[in-house]
């Protein structure tokens, strides 16, 4: 099975999840090989989260681009940090 989401998509909730509430937006980090759980980074939170297809809806491409951007420069100013999965790259400077 092909996942829905993919690594650095940016996504929202479209209901409340545990201590999350609806159109809670976030960044997939990582996709559970052969099933629709992702982890997902929400905006604001240090962990990411595990988090099912349904409880998901895909961002717009040019706020999921801006995001990327974003979080590139965190982790390339986070010292260790690694990439999320399936970025390979970050711009020299974020675009304004």
């Amino acid at each position: 099975m092909r996942p829905r989401f993919h690594a650095g998509d940016r996504v929202r909730t479209i209901h409340p999840i545990n201590v999350f509430s609806a159109n809670r937006c976030g960044t997939i980090l990582r996709v559970f090989f052969g099933s629709d759980i992702y982890d997902v980074l929400f905006d604001g939170e240090t962990e990411p989260r595990i988090v099912a297809y349904e409880n998901l809806i895909l961002e717009s491409s040019r706020l999921a681009h801006e995001a990327l951007v974003s979080l590139c420069w965190r982790v390339r100013s986070t010292a260790g940090a690694l990439l999320p999965e399936g970025v390979t790259k970050c711009v020299s400077e974020p675009h304004q």
